[in-house]
């Protein structure tokens, strides 16, 4: 899942860069930047005000069934002995 995230934002940068300075040339760098502060502040605070998605559960509470994730593994031995 993190490989897969870095070469999503990865990839995406030259697109933003493009569209960034598209944007500060047509309206100007401080509007722009402005924007971009603007639109941060709005995610952040998105976040802040849904309580659901500040709260994760921790790894051994994930219910897969409920993301619909399927998983075939053989169940893990309490016996360290046991290969």
């Amino acid at each position: 899942v993190s490989a897969i995230k870095g070469t999503a934002s990865t990839a995406t940068l030259p697109i933003g860069s493009l569209a960034g300075g598209f944007i500060a040339q047509r309206i100007g760098t401080t509007t722009t930047m402005g924007l971009a502060a603007a639109g941060f502040g709005f995610a952040g605070l998105y976040f802040a005000l849904r309580p659901s998605l500040r709260r994760l559960p921790a790894m051994n509470d994930v219910d897969p069934a409920a993301f619909d994730v399927h998983v075939d593994s053989p169940p893990l031995s309490d016996d360290p002995d046991e290969e």
